[in-house]
C-alpha cells in the first residue's frame, strides 16, 4: 500500500508540476517575442527614413521611436540663411556660370549643418519671406564661403519678387544622428521667432558639404 502511495506521488509530481512549469515558461514567451518584434519594426522604420532621406521621414521616425539610440531629440534655436553662388561673367566654357542657391540650416551652439532648397525652406518656414517692395533699399549683410558663394546673414535679398530674410526659430524641435554629428530634421511649428536674428554667418565647413557645394 505504501508503495502505491509513493507511485501516485511520483506520477502527480511528473504530470502535475511539470505542466505548471511549462505554462510559466510559455507565459514569459510573449514578452521576448514582443521585444524582437519591436526591434524589427524600428529597423524597418529606420531603413525607410534613411532611404527617403527627407526631414519629414526622420521626424516620423523620431515620433515613432523617440528613445531609439539611432537619434537624439532635443530643442534648440534653428537658423535659416539663404545663400547663392555669385554669377561669373565667363565660365570655363566661355559662357556665364549657372546660378545656384539654397538655404543653410544650423542649430545655435552646435557644429551641424544641412543644406536644403529654397522651396523646402519655405514649406518648413525656416526664413522670413515677404513681398518685395520696388525701389526700397535693403541693407543686406553677407559673408562668402567656398570662394564664389555668399550667405545672406542679415537684411535679406530679393528673389523673384520676394524678400528672403534670415530667421531664428527659438525652442524648435531638433533631431540629430545618434552621435550628434549630423542634423537630420527639425520642426519649428511651436518655436518662437527671434525679433532680431543673429547677424553672424552660420556656414560650417565640413566634409559632408562636398556633396552639395557648387564648384567654384
Amino acid at each position: 500500500m505504501k508503495q502505491s502511495v509513493i507511485t501516485i506521488a511520483v506520477i502527480v509530481a511528473i504530470f502535475g508540476v511539470a505542466p505548471h512549469r511549462q505554462a510559466a515558461a510559455q507565459s514569459n514567451a510573449p514578452s521576448t517575442q514582443f521585444s524582437q518584434t519591436d526591434a524589427g519594426a524600428e529597423d524597418k522604420a529606420w531603413d525607410s527614413a534613411v532611404k527617403n532621406g527627407t526631414v519629414d521621414a526622420y521626424l516620423a521616425f523620431a515620433r515613432e521611436h523617440p528613445k531609439s539610440e539611432r537619434i537624439k531629440v532635443q530643442t534648440g534655436t534653428v537658423r535659416g540663411r539663404y545663400w547663392y553662388k555669385m554669377a561669373m561673367p565667363f565660365g570655363p566654357s566661355g559662357n556665364a556660370d549657372k546660378s545656384e542657391s539654397g538655404v543653410l540650416v544650423t542649430v545655435e551652439g552646435m557644429t551641424v549643418l544641412k543644406n536644403v532648397s529654397l522651396e523646402e525652406a519655405k514649406v518648413d518656414k525656416l526664413l522670413e519671406i515677404s513681398p518685395a517692395t520696388k525701389r526700397k533699399e535693403i541693407k543686406a549683410k553677407g559673408q562668402t564661403f567656398n570662394w564664389t558663394c555668399v550667405e545672406v546673414s542679415s537684411g535679406g535679398c530679393v528673389v523673384k519678387d520676394e524678400l528672403i530674410a534670415p530667421k531664428d526659430s527659438i525652442g524648435a524641435l531638433v533631431v540629430l544622428s545618434g552621435d550628434g554629428k549630423s542634423l537630420l530634421a527639425w520642426d519649428v511649428k511651436n518655436a518662437k521667432t527671434a525679433a532680431q536674428p543673429d547677424e553672424n554667418a552660420t556656414y560650417i565647413k565640413t566634409t559632408a558639404n562636398d556633396a552639395w557645394l557648387p564648384k567654384p
